[in-house]
């Protein structure tokens, strides 16, 4: 079976490995590292690690299977020569799935400051990852992709932070009350330790730069 796959691609030129094979997994490995930041943050500020590791192994996989849906049903490929829908969707299907468990791994630890630092470096070695790809394949610079991915992983990294610190309406009392109070207690660590993931993250970028 591997020396199939290996003959099947050696016989791809650049040009059909980029449509059938790069782009499809890029889009994957994108989606699944930046659509996953949101709800993982979140989880982690509103309940700690132990919440935030299942919240973002369930979207990984959830996402996984959504974008390999879409890639495979979106387009046959039979007026587009991008290849087989099928594979495809499983290229990408795959690479969202492993885009977002990566930094979910983090979530293991316990303590959720050293998680979400953790974890936040772990994601700007995607971020080196995915620059990497875009520079080999789609000939983008490699300082301005990590600067737009970056940018868009600091918004949505934002927005989960936003939420996770979001103070619940007087009536919703009942559960959210003990989260509230964990939430508020912990909220200027959490931020410090997400700062600290943060500039710990691109010093590592620059050096691998």
């Amino acid at each position: 079976m591997s020396t199939s796959l290996r003959s099947h691609f050696k016989e791809l030129d650049e040009q059909q490995l980029l449509l059938q094979y790069i782009q499809p997994g890029l889009v994957g490995l994108i989606d699944g590292t930046l659509s996953t930041l949101a709800p993982i943050y979140a989880a982690a500020v509103l309940s700690g690690s132990h919440t935030a590791l299942f919240v973002g192994l369930a979207t990984a996989i959830g996402a996984g299977i959504s974008m390999g849906l879409s890639e495979g049903l979106s387009d046959t490929g039979e007026h587009t020569g991008r290849g087989s829908g099928a594979i495809r969707g499983i290229v990408t299907g795959l690479m969202t799935t492993i885009g977002g468990c990566f930094h979910t791994l983090p979530f293991l630890i316990s303590n959720v400051h050293m998680a979400l630092i953790v974890a936040t470096i772990v994601v700007a070695f995607e971020i080196i990852v995915i620059s990497w790809v875009r520079k080999r394949f789609l000939f983008v610079s490699l300082r301005l992709s990590l600067l737009q991915v970056a940018f868009g992983g600091i918004i949505i990294v934002m927005v989960g932070l936003l939420l996770g610190s979001a103070k619940p309406r007087t009536g919703d009392i009942g559960i959210a009350r003990g989260a509230l109070s964990r939430t508020t207690t912990g909220s200027d660590q959490v931020l410090r330790s997400v700062s600290s993931g943060i500039l710990s993250g691109f010093q590592c970028a620059l050096f691998a730069v």
